[in-house]
């Protein structure tokens, strides 16, 4: 016991020293974390979910979670941005914290406690969730809520109880009412569930469990909704305007995926489109090759553009982007449903370009060495492969097999749906994909530790 506590309690006190260094050099909203900033305020100050005080209507919008979040625990007063973001990221290092600690106490219980550790140092240095902590978004929070939901199904699997079952289901209604891919775990975490070694009913009382927990942890959000006005709007708005307004895009969206192959670059468009920005033509990102396939399309696009700036986007205009969609996935099925969504999936599994995700802390020697930071982190997930095979051929796979759906379903999911999908919607995964960093970290160590001697 002291020593496991000479390790854990030096690493914790150096984890949240660094990262309190990290955030203090470098705090910022990004167009989200403004929208949330404003939703907490008016929590804060009238106690209601709304974008500005009265007469300003509520909102349905914006999922909850990290607002309440926010209101309630991080930032409960009336506080200017600097000072606000200032605390969502301090509470942002807390939160990884905590990520990294439950996945670690994983690996411990499993009888791993050099991987535990290695797992640990991990998921503190990971360049992704480093970068996202640094902002007032919800990243932080979702992840670590969705590590909580996999620790617990983990623990469910591993060792039985239902309580463990009906833990993560708490968890997952939580990760639920802060970001609306939390879904994407949903399979994979059923899945283990009925896996498991457990008898049949056993497995099925967890299922319920588990069930029941989320939709009771849940159902607040789609009654007040139902209540105010009419529908239960329980995944918010896909797109919402930078004033909160909901926007709905259905058949320009459907347009966007018969095209985008997630390449650095093409989201651009839909930054333009969700602040009602002229679409000139001449400005990089508007109008690019990938659009169109000849001369008589891009003339249409233009078209379309060009009526766009006169009128935004109307069921008319939206309309005739969905058409364009039909045609292109009749001329090239294949294309539009399957190369292009694993091309997406391959570019999600790229570390963010400096544009979409800045960071600039020069002690770190950012944004200057961005790259290093990006291959540093595919190494950590290199080793998580390697960690994987090892705890294979350990026979725990039922654990494996849990990290590896729920990777798979976190990139394929919105490849599939999103035209522009990038690596921080991976984030929720990564302290699990870490834990596997520490298995294969650990495993290769003894390898190299037994060759010396």
């Amino acid at each position: 016991m002291k020593t496991s506590l000479r390790f854990w309690l030096p690493a914790c006190l150096v984890a949240v020293l660094v990262r309190i260094a990290i955030v203090l050099s470098w705090h910022v909203p990004a167009g989200d974390g403004l929208q949330y900033y404003a939703l907490t305020q008016e929590l804060v100050a009238h106690h209601r979910l709304a974008f500005a005080p009265p007469p300003e209507p509520l909102s349905w919008a914006r999922l909850p979670g990290y607002p309440l979040f926010l209101a309630f625990l991080a930032a409960p007063a009336p506080l200017g941005l600097d000072q606000y973001l200032l605390l969502a990221t301090l509470w942002n290092v807390l939160l990884d914290l905590g990520s990294a600690l439950l996945m670690a106490r994983l690996l411990v219980e499993l009888r791993l406690p050099r991987a535990a550790r290695f797992a640990f140092v991990a998921t503190i240095v990971c360049p992704l969730m480093v970068f996202l902590s640094t902002f007032g978004l919800s990243e932080s929070l979702a992840t670590f809520l969705a590590t909580a939901e996999l620790y617990f199904i983990a623990r469910a699997v591993q060792f039985g109880t239902v309580r463990n079952a009906a833990r993560a289901g708490f968890f997952a209604g939580l990760g639920q009412l802060v970001r609306v891919d939390a879904l994407f775990l949903l399979p994979s975490l059923g899945l283990a569930l009925m896996a498991a070694r457990s008898p049949l009913r056993t497995r099925l009382i967890a299922a319920l469990a588990f069930a029941a927990a989320m939709v009771l942890t849940f159902s607040p959000w789609p009654l007040r909704n139902l209540g105010e006005f009419g529908a239960p709007h329980a995944t918010a708005s896909r797109w919402v305007k930078q004033d909160g307004t909901p926007q709905k895009l259905t058949q320009m969206e459907r347009w966007f995926r018969s095209w985008a192959s997630g390449a650095p670059g093409e989201a651009y468009l839909q930054y333009a489109v969700a602040n009602e920005q002229p679409l000139d033509i001449h400005h990089a990102g508007i109008l690019l090759p990938a659009m169109y396939r000849d001369d008589a399309e891009r003339s249409r696009i233009e078209a379309l553009f060009k009526q766009y700036n006169r009128t935004h986007l109307t069921p008319e205009l939206d309309q005739a982007f969905g058409d364009l969609a039909t045609e292109r996935a009749r001329a090239d099925p294949l294309r539009v449903y399957w190369v292009l969504p694993l091309l997406r999936a391959f570019y999600e599994w790229h570390p963010m370009p400096e544009y979409e995700l800045p960071v600039r802390i020069g002690w770190l020697g950012l944004p200057r060495l961005r790259t290093f930071y990006g291959l540093f982190e595919w190494l950590l997930l290199a080793l998580a492969m390697f960690g994987a095979v090892w705890l294979w051929q350990k026979r725990q796979h039922l654990l494996v097999g849990l990290i590896t759906i729920a990777g798979i379903l976190r990139t394929a999911l919105p490849a599939i749906f999103h035209p522009f999908p990038v690596e921080r919607y991976l984030v929720e995964v990564f302290p699990a994909l870490m834990a596997l960093t520490g298995v294969g970290a650990a495993a290769l160590w003894e390898r190299l530790a037994k060759r010396s001697v």
